[in-house]
């Protein structure tokens, strides 16, 4: 049951003749005051990690000689701890974090990171998907360190620049943040949100792809080194977020 609205009298300092509606999550109010992120606060937070439970919620992949994944304490972000990325030098060079959720009405769907580009890279992947037990449904963002690009992944496989933003690698181990929302019950993008800059990416549909596998969520994260270099990214903290207006 909805609680119900609390009349402010006339005389109240603050809004008078205002209606206030108690809070009635203390959790979602805790799950939001955790964010480091102030200019975002839609939706309904799902899932929350600090990085300070380690590995066990993730399928870790690691490809190429060197290629590593590992918490570390060395520029935690949030909670002391962060997750390093570490690509490797040669063949897929891919260092990669994947999280699986069951199949729940989430509506609009947000995944929000922060990260820290430790050194150059090739790219960095973040992906949003869903399967529905016939076709994956994929949004995606890719972020190249060195010039500061940004592309997501279009319906028809190809690829749409959304801003370049000059060089992410910073040797202060400066994080950013990032927010991607995806609509799967219409198959299109929605925003994204990168530090302090807001991007309607309403008009760009989401790749579908055949796919056998039960019905679920997914999230991506994937490190991908330059050839002949140990390229490192850190995660500092994952937030999935759902019912995004």
């Amino acid at each position: 049951m909805s609680p119900l609205p609390l009349d402010m009298p006339d005389d109240y300092p603050w809004l008078p003749s205002s209606t206030r509606y108690p809070l009635a999550d203390l959790g979602e109010l805790a799950a939001r005051l955790g964010s480091p992120v102030t200019y975002d606060r839609r939706g309904e937070v799902v899932w929350m990690d600090d990085m300070s439970h380690g590995l066990g919620v993730y399928r870790a992949s690691v490809y190429g000689a060197g290629a590593v994944v590992r918490v570390t304490t060395d520029i935690g972000l949030i909670s002391g701890y962060a997750l390093d990325l570490v690509g490797g030098s040669d063949a897929e060079r891919t260092a990669q974090l994947v999280r699986s959720f069951s199949m729940a009405k989430l509506g609009k769907t947000g995944l929000e990171i922060g990260f820290c580009m430790i050194s150059l890279n090739e790219e960095f992947w973040t992906i949003l998907s869903r399967f529905d037990g016939s076709n994956q449904h994929i949004g995606r963002l890719r972020v190249y360190a060195e010039t500061g690009q940004l592309t997501i992944l279009k319906d028809d496989g190809t690829e749409q620049t959304i801003a370049t933003l000059g060089h992410l690698d910073d040797p202060a181990s400066i994080y950013h943040v990032f927010k991607l929302v995806c609509d799967f019950d219409s198959d299109c993008y929605v925003r994204l949100l990168f530090n302090d800059h807001v991007y309607d990416l309403s008009a760009y549909g989401l790749r579908i792809a055949a796919a056998t596998d039960i019905p679920q969520h997914r999230m991506t994260l994937a490190q991908i080194s330059r050839a002949g270099y140990n390229d490192q990214a850190s995660v500092g903290y994952v937030i999935l977020t759902g019912n995004e207006p």
